[in-house]
């Protein structure tokens, strides 16, 4: 079958010259020119290869790839319509751009802040909201279905379950609560609203004020919670 493309030329670097060189066999030195010609005229991604010498080779070279057809449709308006055979890792350029577009979308709307903001006022951390690691697993869990009050109920459920023991209170951090637990966590949250728990410090820090609705004036009431229930009856 004939394959049709509007593109006349592209330039053939010394770099895929001297990765050719280093294959062993004609079969893998064809599958890999064949995959340079069919993106670069085409704009469609090899098959995966089965050879992970020819899939290094390739993906060693991809940028520089991309990179030439993203120019030459820049430059002339002309949209290769390519895809992706056989599964290949990737997908055309066009494609890519979108969905990382559409990432970036999204991220701008995922509260990541507020989610984070509460994480360190009930636990009394600092962690960061821009970091990507962190940005990574809240967006995965939004993409399985989770919502704000999601994170909330877990973060406040796991600091009463681990916030006093010594053990456990180091995972009080984004990279587990917002892992691939936390489904389980905020299943075993259950209808948990918040719960009084003595927190080990002589400082009356805002986070059980925060959690259990004590008066910003009650300065004692971090410490002993049966004596601040008692003066509240």
């Amino acid at each position: 079958m004939k394959k049709e493309t509007k593109r006349k030329a592209f330039n053939f670097l010394r770099s895929y010259f001297d990765v050719l060189n280093k294959l062993q066999t004609d079969d893998d030195k064809l599958k890999f020119l064949l995959a340079i010609i069919d993106k670069q005229f085409l704009g469609v991604d090899p098959p995966e290869f089965k050879n992970p010498i020819v899939d290094l080779a390739w993906e060693s070279q991809r940028h520089q790839i991309e990179s030439s057809v993203k120019g030459y449709q820049d430059k002339t308006g002309n949209v290769l319509k390519g895809g992706s055979i056989g599964g290949h890792k990737g997908g055309s350029l066009q494609e890519k751009e979108k969905e990382k577009e559409k990432e970036k979308e999204k991220q701008k709307v995922l509260p990541f802040q507020q989610i984070v903001d509460h994480l360190n006022l009930v636990c009394g951390t600092n962690y960061k909201s821009t970091t990507s690691g962190t940005q990574s697993k809240i967006t995965a869990r939004f993409n399985e279905g989770f919502k704000l009050n999601d994170f909330i109920r877990v973060i406040e459920f796991k600091f009463h379950e681990w916030g006093n023991d010594q053990k456990f209170k180091s995972f009080l951090r984004p990279e587990t609560l917002f892992g691939t637990k936390f489904e389980s966590y905020l299943e075993n949250a259950g209808s948990f609203k918040g719960k009084p728990i003595k927190i080990k410090t002589n400082d009356p820090e805002p986070i059980n004020r925060h959690l259990f609705g004590i008066p910003k004036n009650d300065v004692g009431g971090n410490k002993d919670w049966e004596q601040w229930k008692k003066r509240q009856s």
